[in-house]
């Protein structure tokens, strides 16, 4: 799935909140009287980010509409997808044909068939993943008035070179779940209501990705599984939580993150 594609899920009206976002930074930069924001560095593999560290512009706090949270909330958001985006990339990579991990070390391919249905759904999430990046790295850009609003991307370092097709799947439904999580408990941090519906539209695909991934599990290991008392139900039964997906803080699944992060 393209960028365009996955767009079409998005509200009508998110050109015209991100337009009203780069209206409302510009008006704010004008008061203030200067051109742009430096925001915060890249962080080493030694430390564990923050919700602190995510960046945002301060200057977007206007009288009754606090634009700067809601800034920090898709860059906290754009900061995951940046990461999921890699990590399914590599994955495609060890599953398939081989490639390379962003510090050029050599990732040996599988050479699994693309059709197999987890390496399907992988290669079609990979797409996907990729495509909520550019959105949210896009929407951040402001028309190009502060370019570096968002967040930097980073470089991973995710192991994949080694890893089993049946680890790649398992990574994979972590992961995804993590991020259904993450959405869940951004949610308070909006002070606007101008991004939800936005939000809520990725956070309704992670679900689904969380869902599909989780059937394939079970379908490719159902015997073992089912041995083992292990096989996991695609979605929070009815005596978990009321059948609810659980929110995470932001800085908890910032701190299970960070390990992967290395500069």
């Amino acid at each position: 799935m393209n960028t365009t594609q996955e767009n079409t899920i998005m509200p009508a009206g998110t050109q015209s909140r991100r337009k009203f976002l780069a209206g409302a930074s510009r008006a704010a930069l004008g008061i203030a009287g200067i051109g742009a924001a430096t925001m915060a560095a890249t962080h080493g593999a030694s430390k564990t980010l923050t919700y602190g560290d995510i960046p945002t512009l301060g200057l977007l706090k206007l009288p009754g509409l606090d634009l700067s949270a809601d800034v920090k909330v898709l860059n906290y958001a754009l900061a995951l997808e940046d990461l999921e985006s890699e990590l399914y990339r590599q994955c495609v990579a060890r599953l398939t044909t081989g490639g390379q991990t962003q510090q050029g070390v050599e990732i040996p391919g599988l050479g699994l068939n693309t059709y197999l249905p987890d390496v399907y759904h992988i290669c079609q999430f990979s797409l996907i993943e990729a495509a909520h990046r550019d959105f949210l790295r896009g929407a951040l850009k402001l028309d190009g008035l502060v370019p570096n609003l968002g967040i930097k991307p980073k470089m991973y370092n995710f192991g994949v070179e080694t890893k089993s097709r049946e680890e790649i799947l398992a990574m994979l439904i972590d992961v995804e779940a993590t991020g259904t999580m993450a959405y869940l408990g951004a949610i308070p941090y909006f002070r606007t209501k101008i991004f939800l519906t936005t939000a809520a539209g990725i956070l309704g695909t992670e679900a689904r990705h969380t869902a599909a991934l989780q059937a394939v599990q079970n379908r490719l290991l159902g015997d073992k599984l089912i041995a083992s008392g292990t096989a996991a139900p695609p979605a929070p039964l009815a005596s978990q939580n009321h059948g609810m997906d659980t929110p995470m803080e932001p800085d908890a699944v910032l701190a299970k993150v960070s390990p992967f992060i290395v500069s």
